[in-house]
């Protein structure tokens, strides 16, 4: 959809490659966080300062590379010379009247990316305890022996599957301390199972929502099963109890059976779509309302068969809600370099497809249900970003992530809570005997913002990175002393490749994307903060036009 950066810029924020400034000297300067980009129609720049994505004439395109690091008026000879002297005199003056009545462009000394560890030492019990989403691993079964599971020992630092199921004492001491502390972040508190597959163990579950409708008629429930043991007593329970319900399929019988098998290696599409055939039929307006469909997606799959499913399996699938996951980390035999390289190259034609629908409005069809459960969610971030014109200042504490202990809690088979159900040992935050663990949330919470306060704070990508607890410690374990650079590099060209094919949609038709304006967002609250953000000095206040990007979609023209 659109080029590469060829500016060539070198500075610390101008380009995907970004850097982090951990251990510089100069690391409180102020700097500008801007990545400058090219479509095929025309040049941009994001400021990652106030989250706008601003779009420019070649020449002031070419003078950003002057801000923050020498005066506006010395203009280089790579400009005067190649540009009238009117323009760029015009150019000059037009982009310092930007710099000096907004934040965009404006460099930024960002001092505190977090929260600080000695204010969450002396408050956690007032951010920590309150949860309207509860996790019960109600066992550590599994009838199935799927090659990429993560508790199939293929993987590091996560548990392996075993034959442990939670006891009743432990569920009904979860679900008392879960439903006697919510969030009211949501309209209603919700319990979700896993496993394992908590099917299972399905006596559990029957008592376990026994027990909390009981205590609170409101609550709701949801699990995601592989399917297989989706009998008729099952189903009228899920039904009368009106169960969100994930199926995991991963497509049509040839690629679903390749890895979703049950203990003896027997595939089990076919047993899958019994009973949800018998689902259905019992249950049309049950399934047609509560019933989602989660596809894991492995390389070597064959791209247009899966597409083929998902859009034309109209009985079964037709528009359900689908979720899409993709294997990229796990036994060597799915990440052999040869077979990464193809599977990447048949993303990005999907992603090409997925635009073009977009482009021309073609939202009505199977593909492209399929196609945005894979690629919409960075569009719809960028879509509808904050945007703030008068920057954030030295206080970016925009915490796009969770805090331990608030909102959503997991509590395994074996009792210990932790933060939520992609959790490894390392962050737990307590046990069900005892509760929350202060020491503990503590303590993660210092190695989580230990990693990120130093290296992230002169980074372009700062408002689009979403920081995790999971991520941090998953090949590790533990938190490490400092990020990964080639993760980070990763993250910074994803959003670039993300921003310059939002902005070349929007050239090609600009309301493309409106359709997201409705689409439901939702980001759990970090009750409390230590201090309010700062404006950057000096910055008047914003013309309407900018006032007018905090609703994200367009772009702003600077000519």
């Amino acid at each position: 959809m659109s080029r590469e950066n060829k500016s060539g810029r070198r500075s610390p924020n101008g380009d995907p490659r970004g850097d982090a400034g951990a251990g510089d000297q100069n690391a409180h300067t102020p700097v500008p966080l801007i990545y400058k980009f090219q479509t095929d129609r025309g040049r941009y720049a994001y400021d990652g300062n106030t989250n706008a994505i601003v779009k420019l004439d070649q020449i002031t395109y070419e003078l950003l590379d002057l801000i923050g690091t020498q005066p506006m008026g010395d203009v280089p000879e790579s400009v005067t010379t190649r540009f009238p002297p009117d323009e760029v005199a015009r150019s000059v003056s037009r982009l310092e009247a930007l710099l000096n009545r907004s934040g965009v462009f404006h460099p930024v000394s960002i001092k505190s990316r977090l929260v600080s560890p000695g204010f969450v030492a002396q408050n956690w019990r007032r951010m920590a305890g309150q949860f309207d989403i509860l996790g019960l691993e109600v066992t550590e079964d599994c009838n199935m022996r799927c090659p990429y599971c993560v508790y199939s020992a293929g993987f590091k630092n996560v548990r392996v599957r075993n034959q442990l199921k939670m006891p009743w004492r432990c569920a009904r001491r979860a679900l008392d301390f879960f439903l006697k502390n919510p969030s009211h972040q949501m309209p209603c508190q919700h319990v979700n199972f896993w496993g394992g597959e908590p099917l299972t163990n399905i006596p559990l579950i029957m008592r376990c929502v026994e027990h909390a409708r009981s205590r609170d008629p409101s609550a709701t429930f949801g699990m995601t099963t592989n399917g297989t043991l989706l009998n008729e007593r099952v189903s009228r329970f899920l039904v009368a109890h009106d169960f969100r319900l994930g199926v995991s399929l991963d497509g049509p019988s040839e690629i679903h059976d390749q890895n979703r098998v049950l203990a003896g290696g027997k595939g089990t599409f076919e047993a899958i779509m019994g009973n949800l055939r018998a689902l259905k039929e019992s249950a049309p307006e049950y399934y047609a309302k509560r019933v989602r469909f989660e596809c894991v997606v492995c390389p070597g799959v064959d791209f247009r068969k899966l597409l083929n499913f998902f859009a034309n399996t109209s009985g079964l699938i037709g528009r359900a809600a689908l979720r899409v996951s993709i294997v990229s980390q796990g036994p060597r035999t799915y990440c052999a370099p040869p077979v990464l390289t193809e599977f990447t190259k048949g993303l990005e034609a999907l992603e090409e497809m997925f635009l073009e629908k977009v482009v021309k409005g073609h939202r009505d069809d199977g593909e492209f249900a399929f196609l945005r459960s894979l690629f919409e969610a960075p569009y719809l971030f960028i879509h509808r970003r904050q945007v703030n014109p008068r920057g954030w200042g030295e206080t970016f504490h925009m915490m796009p992530t969770c805090f331990p202990g608030n909102f959503k809690l997991l509590v395994r088979a074996n009792g210990k809570l932790l933060i939520c159900e992609k959790c490894n040992d390392a962050l737990e935050i307590g046990d069900i005997e005892r509760g929350l663990d202060g020491n503990k949330i503590c303590e993660i919470y210092r190695a989580f913002h230990d990693l990120h306060q130093n290296e992230c704070r002169r980074c372009w990508a700062l408002p689009l990175c979403a920081p995790c607890y999971v991520t941090d410690t998953r090949l590790a374990g533990t938190f490490g002393t400092r990020l990964d650079p080639e993760e980070c590099k990763a993250y910074r060209q994803f959003w670039a490749t993300k921003i310059r094919n939002y902005a070349s949609v929007q050239e090609q038709s600009p309301g493309a994307f409106a359709y997201l304006n409705e689409t439901y967002m939702f980001h759990a609250r970090i009750p409390l903060f230590d201090s309010e953000p700062t404006e950057p000095s000096g910055n008047p206040d914003v013309s309407r036009a900018e006032r007018s990007t905090r609703a994200g979609g367009a772009t702003e023209t600077v000519t």
